[in-house]
């Protein structure tokens, strides 16, 4: 299974930050900003090393808030476990990169769940506005184009 990280940065209005991921799983999709943990690399570390990587700006491991985990399976097959985290301090202005097209900023009120993944309907409400922190599992078809199931469970505080 592949560990992953993604991360959603905050502004002062309250507004999370999307863009179009360029490659791979989701291309074409809003998310976040994220990617592979790499050899013994901390699921924070990874996800500094990822936003900048994908949007230029710079953040700090007390900068960031992980709210989630998510195991996604695919026909009942793990294939991710991605760790989720929220950056409500950065330095930098978000821009276009070679992996992330470009950022836009929702307010939570209204975030684009018909231009993201299946899933994130599911569990971005959960976490991002109910602000609820959880271990989760998505349960997508074998394709990953549609969610079969979903469940999750809070962490203790």
């Amino acid at each position: 299974m592949k560990l992953a990280t993604i991360c959603f940065c905050f502004n002062d209005k309250k507004e999370v930050l999307l863009a179009p991921k360029k490659g791979r799983v989701g291309a074409g999709l809003l998310n976040g900003y994220g990617g592979g943990i790499e050899g013994d690399e901390t699921p924070s570390a990874a996800a500094i090393r990822e936003m900048r990587r994908g949007s230029s700006l710079v953040a700090f491991p007390n900068d960031l808030d992980e709210v989630a985990i998510i195991e996604f399976l695919y026909d009942g097959e793990p294939k991710f476990k991605c760790h989720v985290f929220i950056a409500r301090r950065y330095q930098g202005e978000p821009v276009e990169t070679g992996e992330m097209g470009s950022p836009e900023w929702h307010p939570l009120s209204r975030l684009p769940y018909d231009r993201m993944m299946p899933a994130d309907g599911y569990w971005v409400p959960v976490v991002l506005i109910s602000r609820l922190k959880i271990n989760g599992q998505v349960f997508y078809n074998a394709e990953g184009t549609a969610v079969n199931e979903f469940r999750f469970q809070p962490l203790a505080p």
